[in-house]
């Protein structure tokens, strides 16, 4: 049994709106915290956005088109609250003058995705906006290779079919040098999804081969391509 209360335009905007995606998103409501995770373009991709929440219970789902389509609905209503009690899923909208409740039977209970830290991870500090700038120009077919040098604050990134290139410049020199090649489409795709938060965000290039982005609530993990 779990019982949250959200903001709606908070959470149409978590599971990506009404935009088509490869992959039901999913969420995982965790005693204090609320994740929402996307899959743009398929498992090589994905965004997880989380918020605080009072207490709660635990339980992770998919969300399926026709609760996004529902609470798309509501959208007039500030908040609403979802309660799940076994393989089922309320939602209720409520204000001044008047109250909504829709049952969502069967819903599919789902594992969560997490990608544990590890001390060998690379982390390197990035100018948020400029890094998102970067990727809306990048060309949607082929593959990107990042690349990071202990000896530079530059980020150089790559097109595979070389007619384009692109850096920028970190706060700080990493601690090591590292690359990632990545599926530019998925790559695109997954960060056009992100508005910047702070004016620093993070890039991690993982030990197990993942790069990691983040900027506050907003976390992307991309998956290396082989």
């Amino acid at each position: 049994m779990a019982s949250v209360g959200v903001p709606t335009e908070w959470l149409i905007n978590a599971w990506g709106g009404g935009v088509k995606q490869d992959m039901n998103p999913i969420m995982c409501i965790d005693g204090e915290s609320l994740k929402v995770t996307i899959f743009p373009k398929g498992a090589a991709g994905m965004r997880v956005i989380t918020r605080r929440i009072p207490t709660s219970g635990h339980v992770t789902f998919k969300i399926t088109d026709a609760m996004r389509a529902y609470v798309k609905l509501l959208s007039n209503f500030p908040d609403i609250t979802l309660n799940i009690h076994d393989t089922n899923l309320s939602i209720v909208a409520q204000d001044c003058c008047a109250a909504i409740q829709y049952n969502f039977p069967n819903i599919t209970v789902a594992d969560d995705n997490v990608i544990p830290v590890h001390p060998q991870d690379i982390r390197v500090v990035i100018p948020t906006t400029q890094w998102l700038n970067v990727w809306r120009t990048i060309p949607p077919k082929g593959t990107i290779n990042i690349v990071v040098s202990k000896t530079a604050r530059s980020i150089t990134l790559k097109h595979d079919r070389g007619r384009w290139a692109g850096a920028l410049q970190a706060r700080d020199k990493p601690t090591c040098s590292r690359s990632f090649k990545c599926d530019a489409h998925v790559a695109k795709k997954t960060f056009a999804f992100v508005e910047p938060t702070n004016t620093f965000s993070h890039l991690f290039f993982m030990d197990c081969g993942v790069l990691k982005w983040s900027d506050g609530d907003n976390t992307i993990y991309l998956a290396p391509f082989e």
